[in-house]
């Protein structure tokens, strides 16, 4: 007689942890050392960026998917969650002691994210909506035009998009870091299709193989933590209970943070506080953005005062410097205008243009020279520390390229998780709206929808990613 099949419960299947031993501990410990060897074996070769980030990215899953097997940690093709309850303090005392101002936050950061439409439609209260779009105005001037003048210039380039101002700002005001990511990867996609040689719009933070690997991970260690811990924050104060915190892994490199809340509980609770819950985030991330921002220009303020001087650290031979000017010449003025660092350089540079004759003051005499394209001298140059102060500009030009990169990550972390692509919180969003629109009875076309909805911007992306190196391998 056949046995009757085993009874189910229905119950999702849940992961459980399990002690370690020392030798798995030996084993996993190992298992990290010969992918780190490996990764940065890939990271400091002479091979391209492409080609170093399949080989790293490979490097870093088979070590992740070894370490899951010897520990029994929970992963995902390389990706490990170390678990435990770090910062459960920390967002208790915040969501605690502060609801109505971490409400008010989020609140915002649904127009922030979604424009001043959404926010009508989730509040339909006059004068929130309209603190709302006053606050919205201030932050498309900060990201139209205050990044021109807080960046430098090559990095303002990239992060303001080649667009009039009033159209980027009313993109903004509308539709929010919504519609200005949809509008930087879309741009770009047909950019990369129309422009030969256009360069890739988006990029994966690698530390070591496209980041610095130092400062990359220190800036993605903290733009996760930020992220996160909202998101803990308004767990707390919208009363829903948080299982675990803890680290992303992705082998042995930390790429990430994450908090754990009831999911359960999340499906059953009210669609305004899961707003505020996924948006937080976002929100978190664009306000740490201002924050490492006002942190670069200080450190840069301090890299100024300890700068003793520009330094010729190369001449380029299609150049009227070259055979005019050596290397290790000290720039002390240009056209009488003193020069003491990068700064005054170009400024003393910036109404000149090409064919225009300059009189460069250097420690060896004054140089009689002709622009060349785009008023440029035709010269590398390199900043050398005042004396006795060599201590303050190894730290300041540390401390500002690692406020840059910290802030920078922070300000596109906030704009790609707000696209609705499957992992994000925008995803989670979107499918929220779209289900109660629909209603209970439509669930299954909100889902087939939101998909179409993720299916789409993901296709954006990988354009964006992977389109300039087929073409540029064609």
């Amino acid at each position: 007689m056949a046995k009757k099949p085993a009874k189910t419960t229905g119950k999702k299947r849940t992961w459980r942890p399990r002690a370690i031993g020392w030798g798995e501990r030996g084993k996993a410990l190992a298992v990290g050392l010969v992918a780190a060897a490996a990764f940065f074996a890939t990271a400091f070769s002479d091979l391209g960026v492409y080609l170093k980030v399949v080989l790293a990215l490979a490097v870093l899953c088979v070590s992740g998917i070894l370490i899951e097997r010897i520990t029994g940690w929970q992963g995902w093709n390389g990706l490990l969650l170390i678990r435990g309850k770090k910062g459960f303090g920390l967002m208790t005392w915040v969501g605690e002691s502060f609801p109505g101002a971490c409400r008010a936050v989020t609140d915002y950061g649904l127009a922030l994210c979604f424009g001043i439409p959404y926010s009508w439609w989730v509040f339909r209260s006059p004068r929130k909506v309209a603190a709302h779009a006053v606050v919205q105005v201030a932050v498309a001037w900060l990201i139209t035009e205050g990044t021109r003048y807080s960046l430098p210039p090559w990095l303002a380039s990239l992060v303001v998009l080649p667009l009039p101002a009033w159209l980027l700002g009313a993109a903004f005001f509308l539709f929010g870091f919504l519609g200005y990511g949809y509008l930087l990867i879309a741009l770009n996609a047909f950019k990369i299709a129309t422009v030969p040689d256009t360069p890739p719009g988006l990029m994966l933070v690698i530390p070591g193989v496209t980041l610095p690997l130092v400062e990359g991970v220190i800036a993605i260690a903290v733009v996760a933590a930020v992220h996160e811990v909202a998101h803990g924050i308004m767990c707390v104060v919208e009363k829903l209970d948080l299982k675990n915190s803890g680290v992303v892994l992705l082998g042995f490199l930390p790429v990430g943070a994450f908090v754990e809340p009831d999911e359960e509980k999340f499906k059953k609770i009210a669609l305004l506080k899961k707003r505020r819950i996924l948006v937080a985030g976002s929100t978190s991330n664009f306000i740490f953005f201002i924050v490492f921002l006002i942190l670069f220009q200080g450190a840069l303020a301090g890299l100024a005062f300890s700068t003793g001087g520009v330094q010729v650290a190369g001449v380029l031979e299609n150049s009227s410097a070259y055979g005019v000017l050596e290397t290790g010449e000290s720039i002390i003025a240009v056209n009488g205008a003193q020069v003491k660092g990068i700064t005054d350089l170009s400024a003393a540079l910036a109404p000149l243009s090409q064919n225009q004759s300059i009189a460069l003051q250097t420690d060896r005499g004054v140089k009689e020279l002709v622009l060349g394209e785009g008023g440029r001298i035709g010269i590398m140059i390199q900043v050398v520390p005042a004396a006795g102060l060599g201590w303050l500009f190894d730290l300041s030009g540390f401390l500002s390229y690692l406020f840059l990169l910290t802030s920078i990550i922070n300000l596109g972390l906030a704009v790609f998780n707000i696209l609705p692509v499957f992992i994000t919180d925008g995803h989670q969003i979107v499918r929220e709206e779209v289900a109660a629109v629909l209603g209970r009875r439509r669930a299954a076309l909100a889902g087939k929808i939101s998909k179409a909805v993720g299916f789409a911007t993901l296709a954006l992306v990988a354009v964006n990613i992977i389109l300039p190196w087929i073409l540029q391998n064609i």
